[in-house]
């Protein structure tokens, strides 16, 4: 690092050069708002009014003045009162920064993760607690401050967040002077100066070189001095360091291009900005740009204890300005003041007068005694004593010093002028209203014709747009906080793929997300590594910086906007009671019953806790066990008409089954016929045959006995004999032959279905 010929550090150099400016250029209007927040603090009295109520003063010294007693020197600090109605008014409004896409790499689903990470930074550092600090010190004079840091998570990894902090001694701030922005945006630099003891700072920085030239110096008054106010004090036990970070914005000059290229989708000519020429591609328009960066150092005004890159591109403190004034051709031009600059002479007028009158009141019980010269000669501790209690007699001399008669002493009964004192008090009291803008209807002092609701809500809105201006420049100190924060977030949450973050809803849940990679909800809510190509999955994407639009919208308190939904919420259920169950849950949470509003959320109807389900990104319980029972429903619905379908089918089976059988026992019993039959026509035909054969052997054995007969009788008849035998026989063979036929054609016999034959 570079030095200057006194042998400090370069940058060392242009720190303290630029602290020096912006202490002197701002020395009046630091020297107000340190009267200011005195004044504030009960110091209105002007010292040597009030040393001279004290009761010590030049006469008494001289000795020729009795002592008297110190005077009332009253505070009645009527400012209190507006500036807390102005305070409370931003503690109940709500400020909520609003994160919208800007540049084409932006989403309005990416600007959501923004903005649910912006508002969670906003819930764990408490930034109302830094916000109103640096916000009511801008109501009492003028200016105030807070800051933006960076620090670990915790001690168990890398992982860093972003804090929004206060400032204790905002009188510590030094920002750019040649800023014209009313947010500082525009600053170059700032300074934030403390000023430690010896003993803190050897312990913070015990290898520093300030240290060790120190601890073996004798003459800490010429080293003070020669630091510029740097080091202050004489001995080891009065010296102070003054340690200050300083912020720089450091610029580096770039050349942006305007060209056209072909889209590689399309094929057409599409102008784009590029930081390099392509080759054969000419520039449509070429214009400078200044790439930013923040450098953050540490000092003691004569070496760097420590120096980094701050991660964004902008200052990250956060100034709230109460009311802006230019005075041209004035050493200071540019002020600031709050409520208390204004009304300072009037609240001390009403402080006198006030004192005045109690002086008045107090002292027409204790009128002056009014007597010659010498007549109290010998008895100066009795009329002492009169004037603070009541005695119950009072010697005096008949003469004065000359010796002329003098009457008796007489008290100076003038009336005091209370009517008057209280007139002035009043008019006092008027003059604050008027100068800090607020009146008798805010501050809850209601006259007769000023007790309709509608005519109190017009005059208190009345005081509130006459100090709305101070709203109007807090707003615009959350935006910048926005826009700093915004830029941080990518350098800050955005350089470890698979990070877990909250974030907060706009219904003020919390929601948990993966950053750097694809995931999905686990079972119980929490993100989970998913696979790209899982169509369910999420992923954003911190690590590209992209350009957001930063607003704040100012709404009403939280306590407020909850009783205003309450009133709704009561007056509908009277006028539409059917609309309840779509609302159900809010009716519970706003009457202060969570217990009732997590069950009656279980019984919200399905579109509206899937649109819930869907705004905060996981799955609700309830919606879950819903959808789940649905889904069981289909299913038992698809299983009863399968179960019927099957049972069809099973029918059919089974009468085909039926018919196969019968016709199976059918074939049988037709099988069993036709061999029966064939049996018959066997057993026919060998009866048949054996009929044959036995009437072939008759017919023999008849012949035989014809022969027998005929030789016995003769042969007279043999041949008519002959003849009536072989008739006999064929009728027999005939006989025979036609019941074995008739057999054979009968058709076969009838069966009852059970495979017998039928009775």
């Amino acid at each position: 690092m570079a030095e200057t010929p006194s042998g400090v550090p370069e940058t060392v150099a242009t720190i303290r050069s630029r602290f020096l400016f912006a202490s002197t250029n701002e020395a009046a209007q630091r020297t107000r708002e340190v009267a200011d927040l005195q004044f504030d603090a009960g110091q209105q009295w002007p010292k040597a009014i009030r040393d001279a109520r004290s009761g010590a003063d030049a006469g008494q010294s001289a000795g020729n003045m009795p002592s008297a007693p110190p005077r009332p020197c009253l505070v009645i600090d009527k400012l209190k009162q507006p500036i807390r109605q102005v305070e409370n008014q931003a503690r109940s409004a709500k400020m909520s920064i609003e994160v919208s896409p800007k540049s084409d790499g932006a989403s309005e689903e990416l600007a959501k993760v923004y903005q649910g990470v912006v508002r969670q930074i906003e819930y764990e550092s408490r930034a109302q607690v830094a916000r109103m600090d640096a916000f009511s010190r801008a109501v009492k004079c003028g200016r105030g401050f807070y800051r933006i840091l960076i620090d670990y998570a915790n001690d168990k990894d890398t992982d860093q967040d972003i804090i929004i902090k206060r400032i204790l001694n905002q009188a510590n701030v030094y920002l750019d002077p040649t800023a014209e922005e009313p947010d500082w945006s525009d600053a170059l630099w700032a300074i934030i100066a403390t000023s430690m003891t010896w003993e803190t700072y050897k312990k913070d920085y015990p290898t520093s070189k300030l240290g060790s030239a120190l601890s073996g110096a004798a003459d800490f008054r010429s080293i003070g001095d020669n630091s510029d106010g740097w080091i202050q004090g004489d001995s080891e036990q009065t010296l102070k360091v003054r340690v200050a970070e300083y912020f720089e914005v450091q610029t580096t000059p770039r050349t942006v291009y305007r060209v056209s290229l072909p889209d590689p989708q399309t094929g057409q000519l599409v102008e784009q900005m590029v930081d390099a020429l392509p080759d054969g591609v000419e520039a449509i328009e070429a214009r400078e740009v200044d790439d930013r960066k923040v450098v953050w150092y540490k000092t003691n005004g004569s070496e760097i204890l420590d120096q980094e890159d701050w991660p964004g591109i902008f200052i990250p403190i956060i100034p709230v300005i109460g009311e802006e004034l230019f005075v041209p051709d004035e050493t200071d031009p540019r002020r600031w003041q709050g409520i208390i600059r204004p009304a300072r002479d009037a609240q001390i007028a009403f402080n006198y007068m006030v004192s005045a009158k109690v002086e008045a009141i107090g002292n027409s019980s204790k009128a002056p005694w009014l007597m010659a010269e010498g007549q109290a000669e010998g008895y100066e501790d009795w009329w002492q004593q009169a004037a603070n209690r009541s005695m119950p007699y009072l010697y005096y001399k008949t003469k004065d010093l000359d010796g002329n008669p003098v009457g008796p002493p007489q008290r100076d009964m003038s009336e005091p002028p209370i009517q008057a004192l209280t007139s002035s008090i009043n008019d006092f009291d008027a003059m604050i209203k008027a100068t800090t803008g607020i009146f008798d209807p805010s501050l809850g002092n209601l006259s007769a014709n000023e007790r309709s609701g509608k005519a109190i809500l017009a005059l208190q809105r009345q005081a509130d747009v006459g100090t709305s201006n101070f709203m109007d420049n807090f707003a615009r100190a959350i935006a910048y906080e926005g826009k700093v924060i915004v830029d941080l977030i990518p350098h800050v949450y955005g350089n470890r793929p698979g990070r877990v973050l909250r974030m907060l809803t706009g219904n003020d849940e919390t929601k948990a997300i993966m950053v750097g990679q694809p995931f999905v909800p686990g079972p119980d809510g929490a993100p989970q590594p998913a696979h790209p190509n899982d169509p369910n999955a999420k992923h954003y994407d911190l690590s590209t910086p992209v350009e957001m639009s930063v607003i704040v919208e100012v709404g009403k308190g939280v306590d407020t906007a909850r009783e205003e939904t309450r009133e709704i919420l009561t007056e509908t259920v009277s006028a539409a009671p059917q609309l309840l169950p779509a609302y159900i849950d809010l009716y519970f949470k706003l009457m202060g019953q969570p217990l009732l509003a997590d069950r009656a959320k279980l019984m919200l109807p399905p579109q509206i806790q899937q649109a819930l389900a869907a705004e905060k990104g996981d799955q609700n319980p309830a919606l879950m066990l819903q959808q789940t029972q649905t889904q069981l429903q289909q299913a038992m619905e698809q299983m009863k008409a399968l179960s019927e379908e099957l049972n069809a089918k099973n029918q059919i089976i089974e009468t085909e089954t039926i018919k196969a059988q019968q016709q199976a026992q059918l074939a049988e019993i037709k099988t069993g016929h036709d061999e029966r039959i064939a049996a018959m026509n066997n057993q026919t035909k060998l009866a048949i045959e054996s009929m044959k054969a036995e009437n072939a052997k008759n017919m023999a054995m008849i012949s035989e006995a014809m022969k027998m007969i005929a030789e016995a009788h003769g042969h007279a008849h043999q041949g008519e004999v002959d003849a009536i035998a072989r008739q006999g026989v064929v009728e027999d063979r005939d006989a025979g032959f036609g019941q074995a036929e008739r057999m054979a054609q009968m058709p076969p016999p009838a069966t009852n279905g059970r495979g017998s034959d039928a009775p």
